[in-house]
């Protein structure tokens, strides 16, 4: 007994220890198949370690600073969790569509943090510009519009607006200079050279209308109505650099979470059932243009063989044979009637040779009969 349960803790190492050995074998082994994942993974492990140290390490000045923001500006804090949130969706479609062009998980999340990062600030830096432009008055002057008083500046804009009204309306009308956009136009029916020129015309009628646009802008920039507009263009202009990052970024967000949308929505199973329809479509309808290529080809060909001059040369002969068997109907009719008579008549005698024949016959089955009883 002793024995026995000296060997049963043993035994139960050992098998321990083979587990442990089989375990760390299909390790080794799936590390040596795929080098780049275990990579990939470990890196992501350690990037993620880190960032949970940092975070832990300021975690009281973190929760401080967000008990602040929601207590003072709740409006803010909101707006920055919203954004945060919508950040970590788009971030896992971006992460998830660009996986399946790389096939390396720890670069797409490398990118694909860097993309929703810099878009990220690039829109909250794009909001503050906004805010902060929106709220500067220009420095007032005592004259309007280009340095000119009120009055001036109201008559020219109405002379402007008329212009680019009148421009606009020539633009559009069917019957207008604007033919070249689709309407009748009455430049139809004239000479090359006048068709150029009006051609000319239509294209100067645009800068034209281009400029008197501008212009009326310009007049009436200081209106309650336009200056928002104006401001905000200017706003834009003058931060086209977080503009460009940030729609350079949206886009590329945008075509890997479609791509991550479209493979959930639409499987690799489903395109290629797809596919193999769009295929047997293809091949029907190819298969149906053959079959009308033969049609046709045989009906030419038909065409031209009965057009040939050999065709005509037989079918001249058929014509030839046709007639003289007309001709010679009667001479037919009396060879045919000939062979009839001839046959009779020779079916006629073979009936008299049996006959005598058999007379013969009987005549000498009489002799015989008699020679028999003498």
């Amino acid at each position: 007994m002793f024995a026995a349960i000296d060997a049963t803790p043993s035994t139960s190492v050992i098998q321990v220890a083979e587990q442990a050995q089989a375990a760390a074998r299909d390790v080794t082994i799936a590390i040596a198949a795929n080098p780049g994942s275990f990579v990939s993974y470990t890196l992501a492990t350690i990037l993620m370690m880190s960032i949970f140290g940092m975070l832990w390490r300021v975690r009281a000045r973190l929760m401080r600073g967000i008990e602040e923001t929601l207590v003072s500006n709740w409006q803010l804090g909101l707006l920055g969790a919203t954004g945060i949130i919508l950040s970590l969706a788009s971030g896992y479609t971006t992460w998830d569509g660009m996986r399946n062009f790389t096939g390396e998980a720890l670069l797409s999340g490398m990118v694909t943090f860097g993309i929703q990062g810099v878009m990220l600030i690039a829109a909250w830096l794009i909001g503050e510009s906004f805010a902060v432009g929106m709220n500067q008055q220009p420095v007032k002057r005592s004259t309007g519009a280009m340095g000119l008083d009120a009055m001036t500046a109201n008559i020219l804009g109405a002379v402007v607006g008329i212009a680019l009204f009148v421009a606009v309306l020539s633009l559009f009308l069917p019957a207008g200079t604007g033919s070249v956009i689709g309407g009748s136009g009455f430049g139809r029916g004239l000479p090359q050279d006048a068709t150029g020129w009006t051609k000319f015309g239509d294209q100067l009628l645009w800068v034209v209308t281009a400029l008197l646009a501008l212009a009326f802008v310009a007049l009436f920039a200081s209106s309650d109505l336009l200056k928002p507009y104006v401001q905000s263009t200017r706003i834009i202009i003058k931060n086209m650099i977080l503009w460009v990052m940030f729609l350079a970024c949206m886009a590329t967000s945008v075509f890997f979470s479609f791509d991550s949308l479209f493979a959930s929505i639409f499987p690799q199973s489903e395109r290629m059932r797809a596919a193999e329809l769009r295929a047997q479509n293809q091949v029907a309808g190819i298969m149906a243009d053959i079959e009308v290529r033969i049609v046709g080809s045989r009906l030419e060909e038909a065409q031209n063989l009965f057009q040939s001059p050999g065709f005509q040369a037989y079918d001249a002969q058929l014509s030839k044979l046709a007639e003289a068997s007309r001709a010679a109907s009667t001479e037919i009719e009396a060879y045919f009637n000939q062979q009839l008579e001839d046959r009779n008549r020779a079916i006629k005698q073979q009936q008299e040779r049996a006959a005598t024949a058999q007379g013969a016959q009987a005549g000498l089955s009489l002799k015989r009969n008699r020679s028999a009883r003498n």
